[in-house]
């Protein structure tokens, strides 16, 4: 199990009690929203000046990176969006993310700053007493920590030395704001934290197992703080808000140690880690680092806290795809014993030779920029005025990793060329010069001539960089120059075909032919970005004579020895000694995919990972970002509150809902899935809430009309199709078609294009969901669909879809990455659980008229019950509850409320049923009408007489009174009548003509078919048909229904 996965479920510290967390509703927020000016807020809490530029409100330098030109109000001025560094939101995200505040922080403040006065909640013991105090976590190792920083930061309020060391200017003190203080929580250790934390009731063990209180080594028996007196204390968080650390200053530089690594919360590497959100990250060096950029205004560095390690390397090479990382480690240049390189020279190699591999993230160097032995806390304190300006300038100024160490090389080298040319070798630099773009390169060459160097020299010692265009070039010397053989276009095919195969893959997708490089997926013909990659890498430009006969080499070698795709979706169902193993394409910056398995999930690499396993990319889904830290009790919060809460409907019908669109990342687990009908009336809610469900899924509102064919494209690489307002009317059979495959999980096949007798298939692997009006008027679908009515007496009276939509956006990578873990822990090892439920199913709703999605819905059971932990059962379903576990509550209530629902529309839409039950009346009103013509005659129609019968629509209809076995006062009357198929569809035919009605069957034989097919309808709807007899191959089937009795 990964670290990040563990830390969610450890139970000795992490059980989680959703209902103490969540303190504070939307309303109180979006009040507060309301009657704060986003704009007055960023003036007051930042030193960024407002401008106006035409309508808009612009801030100059961004108060989140300093840079210009990129910070902007937008949505009536109530959020903002950084266009540099890629932060938005509303006033409380900024609270949060740029002032560093938690969410109650941010109400509190936030609410001080416009005046408005927040509810007295009375609240649980745990929770926070007074305004400005934090909530108690759930567990008592974080209570411990969290403790632990309020009594240091009190401590340091009374150290008046202290606080001047750290904020006077160098270089008598640290030269500090007392707000960045504040904000990194920093106390001073006073040696008597367990006595205080004793006085709040915890005890001695549990300080013990925090580390925090310690046995002297010195003294055997004697325990004392494990922070000596006198020392400057930085706590650090997860970026989920945990405490996971504590490091120390000493302002005498004689002590220099941190919380032990066993007292570490897993998953924490980096001070600041939540800064690797964003779309640039600085990697510095220490605390006072950190603490003058944000002096500085910056909250988006990441500081190593001591030596740099592997782990952390590794952790941020995992993290960088899509960022950009620029190092600003110390400018050292004292160098060690044995030719050693200084720290912070050390520092940059090792990130740089990491992260130049990555070919999905930018790696820069800012450290050359300073002057020689500056680090950056003493370079951004020399002069605080024109810090921010300065770190802007440096940033924009950071250089190509290989530029910087040509800068910072030692001059004696410089001076020698054998001497620079051994040291370049030593340091690997010709092999990371061989993976920089040819527009690099360049730079790098002109620097190096400047050393001595030729460019014939450089290449011959770069190992394995004749690329792709020098293998051209070199086939086209031995030609003569000559373009015009098939010899040298052949070779050339081959050249690249081999290029490729060797660093990519090759496939075919259905009528796809594709190149996978560089964790792209590429179209093998005339389109952009094929076109772009060959331009790029060979030169090639399609109006080359040579480009032709190359790229259709390429369609014949891919079709003939590319690898054969059969599924090739956004995601794939495996399975291996540990179970069940999905994968799934999120459309991360870098293409990779996820690994979700029992208890683990991780990050693979696409088409290269160990199943050799290579997924489509959603064309529509907005990239997503798994973050394994993610606080899961917040972001299981933040989809109740946003997504179950907000849906028009029944209570119980919303976790189907939920767990029906959670289940997108289950699809290949079972193969029938149901359709999601969401009925409603015109301003229902149903629109909104299929809009809620893919903004969830997608990153963006896919509600939307749509062609069959585009729906069959979609259906292979989407998660989720939603058909809005798709009524009766609307519904052809191509479309009709397309929802009963979806239902069943069928394939599409269809005829190869080009071809007289090759067929393709289409995988059919995605949800759909469908909002109308009207029901829908086919039993097929009626069977293989669930059916949730949207009202308006069941929306929020404080629901704001914008607002709500704005929120969800903002917590979607968390939601996801919750749900992710959530998946592995707690569903897929327990989807052998799915037999017990199917089981209760058939045996305690054994009229269920959706039975075959009965495995899909027992699925959809398991997802609940992960769910309920999170969101429990309202007291309106508790009451209902009994004995029965809360997963089972709703089962029934959700079979009870489908059941009802088919009944319904069975009886509105059923051609057999509404055709017999037409039968049923005409004999009805036929007994009513001889029954008071005999009482007219005698009086005796039916008096004492056992047995009645009437001719009508040519065969026998007897009534029979018959005694209710429970109850002998209780007497009901039983109707039936015999006949084959043939004779049914007579009286049929004679009742259609008689009444007007249309009959649909042309013959006995699909009457008969259609019967058996809805025997259960038929059933339910009172009817009970019995075989009695076959006669010269004539079935006849003995029609009874029973009224209920009277006493």
């Amino acid at each position: 199990m990964p670290a990040g996965a563990a830390k969610h479920f450890n139970n000795d510290f992490r059980e989680i009690n959703m209902q103490q967390a969540a303190s504070n509703t939307n309303a109180v927020f979006q009040d507060v929203k309301r009657a704060a000016d986003l704009a007055d807020y960023i003036e007051a809490h930042s030193t960024s000046k407002r401008t106006k530029k035409g309508a808009s409100i612009f801030f100059e330098p961004a108060p989140c990176c300093s840079h210009k030109d990129c910070f902007s109000l937008f949505d009536g001025d109530t959020a903002y969006k950084c266009h540099s560094c890629g932060l938005s939101g509303d006033v409380f995200n900024f609270a949060q993310d740029i002032l560093g505040m938690s969410t109650g922080d941010a109400l509190r403040e936030v609410a001080s700053f416009a005046g408005v006065t927040l509810p007295d909640r009375k609240k649980p013991a745990d929770s926070a007493s007074s305004a400005g105090t934090k909530p108690k976590p759930d567990n008592r190792l974080q209570q411990v920590l969290e403790a632990t920083i309020a009594h240091y930061q009190a401590a340091l309020a009374e150290r008046a030395d202290v606080m001047e060391w750290l904020t006077a200017a160098k270089p008598q003190g640290r030269g500090h704001k007392v707000a960045t203080l504040k904000l990194m929580e920093v106390g001073c250790a006073d040696g008597k934290l367990a006595e205080a934390l004793g006085k709040q009731g915890f005890s001695l063990d549990e300080v013990k197992a925090a580390g925090l209180y310690v046995e002297s080594k010195k003294t055997p028996g004697v325990w004392r703080d494990f922070f000596v007196p006198g020392m400057v204390l930085f706590p650090h968080r997860l970026p989920s808000g945990e405490v996971a650390h504590f490091t120390l200053k000493d302002p005498q530089k004689k002590l220099d140690y941190q919380l032990r690594t066993e007292n570490r919360l897993d998953g924490f590497l980096w001070g600041n880690q939540k800064a690797i959100r964003g779309e640039v990250v600085i990697a510095i060096e220490g605390e006072n680092d950190l603490a003058s950029f944000f002096d500085a205004g910056y909250k988006n560095a990441l500081a190593s806290l001591g030596q740099l390690s592997d782990a952390q390397i590794q952790w941020l090479d995992a993290q960088a795809s899509g960022k950009t990382v620029i190092t600003w480690f110390d400018y050292d240049t004292k160098w060690g014993e044995n030719g050693q390189p200084p720290a912070g020279m050390k520092y940059t190699r090792k990130t740089y030779q990491r992260l130049l591999r990555n070919t999905n993230c930018k790696v820069l160097v800012a450290s050359g920029l300073m002057e020689p032995g500056e680090d950056p806390d003493d370079w951004i304190q020399k002069d605080m005025e024109s810090a921010p300006k300065r770190i802007q300038s440096v940033l924009k100024k950071a250089m190509n990793p290989l530029l910087w160490e040509l800068r910072v090389m030692p001059a004696d080298v410089k001076e020698d060329a054998d001497a620079c040319l051994r040291y370049l070798t030593e340091i690997d630099y010709f092999e990371f010069f061989s993976l920089l773009p040819e527009l690099q390169r360049d730079a790098v060459i002109v620097e190096m001539q400047k050393l001595g160097f030729s460019r014939d020299g450089i290449m011959g010692q770069v190992k394995d960089t004749y690329g792709l265009l020098e293998s051209l070039v070199a086939i086209l010397d031995v030609y003569n120059g000559s373009t015009k053989s098939d010899n040298y276009k052949r070779d050339c095919s081959a050249a690249v075909w081999d290029y490729f195969r060797q660093r990519g893959r090759f496939f075919v997708s259905g009528e796809r032919l594709c190149l996978f490089y560089q964790h792209t997926i590429y179209t093998i013909g005339d389109n952009v970005p094929f076109k772009a990659l060959m331009h790029r890498e060979a030169g090639l430009n399609i109006k080359m004579e040579v480009s032709g006969f190359i790229m259709e080499e390429l369609k014949a070698l891919t079709y003939s020895r590319g690898d054969k795709l059969s599924e090739f979706g956004w995601i794939s169902l495996l399975a291996d000694e540990t179970g069940p193993v999905l994968y799934l394409n999120l459309k991360d910056a870098a293409n990779r995919i996820l690994k979700v398995s029992c208890n683990s999930v991780d990050i693979a690499e696409n088409g290269t990972n160990p199943h050799n396993v290579l997924l489509a990319e959603s064309s529509q889904m907005k990239a997503f970002r798994y973050d394994p830290d993610v606080n899961i009790a917040q972001a299981m919060h933040g989809i109740k509150s946003l997504v179950l809460d907000s849906m028009a409907c029944d209570a119980s019908q919303r976790y189907l809902l939920l767990a029906w669109a959670l289940s997108a990342f289950l699809m290949p687990i079972t193969s029938a899935k149901a359709l999601m009908k969401l009925e409603g009336g015109s301003g229902s809610g149903k629109t909104s809430a299929a809009e809620v469900m893919s903004l969830m899924l997608y990153g963006e509102n896919m509600v939307g009309r749509s062609s069959t064919a585009s729906d069959y494209s979609m259906a292979a690489t989407e998660p989720l199709i939603i058909k809005d307002n798709l009524e009766t009317d609307d519904m052809n059979r191509n479309s009709l078609n397309f929802l009963l495959l979806a239902a069943t999980g069928a394939t599409n096949i269809k005829r190869e294009q080009g071809t007289q007798s090759g067929v393709v298939t289409e995988k059919i692997n995605c949800l759909v969901a469908i909002t109308a009006i009207e029901p829908f008027s086919k039993p097929e679908l009626i069977n293989r669909a669930f059916i949730v009515d949207f009202h308006k007496k069941y929306q929020r009276i404080d629901f704001v879809k914008d607002d709500n939509a704005r929120e969800l956006l903002a917590k979607r990578d968390d939601m996801l990455s919750a749900w992710l873990l959530i998946l592995a822990e707690k569903v897929l090892p327990s989807l052998g659980d799915r037999a017990k439920i199917i089981q209760y199913i058939r045996e305690h709703h054994k009229d269920f008229s959706k039975d075959r999605v009965s495995e899909y819905l027992a699925l959809l059971v398991l997802i609940t019950r992960a769910l309920l932990k999170y969101m429990p059962l309202s007291n309106e379903l508790k009451l209902d509850a009994g004995d029965r576990q809360p997963e089972y509550v709703l089962l029934d209530a959700w079979v009870k409320y489908q059941n009802e629902h088919a009944r319904m529309a069975e009886q509105g839409t059923n051609a057999v049923l509404q055709l017999i039950e037409g039968l049923r009346r005409v004999f009805l009103i036929e007994y009513s009408r001889k029954q008071a013509e005999a009482v007219a005659a005698d009086g005796t129609f039916g008096i004492n007489q056992v047995k009645l019968w009437v001719e009508l629509m040519g065969v026998t209809v007897w009534r029979e009174e018959v005694i209710d076995g429970a109850n002998e006062l209780k007497r009901k009357q039983t109707y039936y009548f015999d006949a084959g198929t043939q004779e049914l569809l007579s009286m049929l035919n004679r009742y259609g003509r008689e009444y007007g009605v249309k009959v649909p069957f042309s013959n006995a034989r699909q009457l008969g078919v259609r019967i058996a097919n809805e025997l259960d309808t038929l059933k339910r709807a009172g009817w009970a048909p019995s075989q009695l007899k076959v006669v010269h191959g004539n079935r006849i089937t003995r029609w009874q229904w029973t009224d209920g009795g009277e006493e």
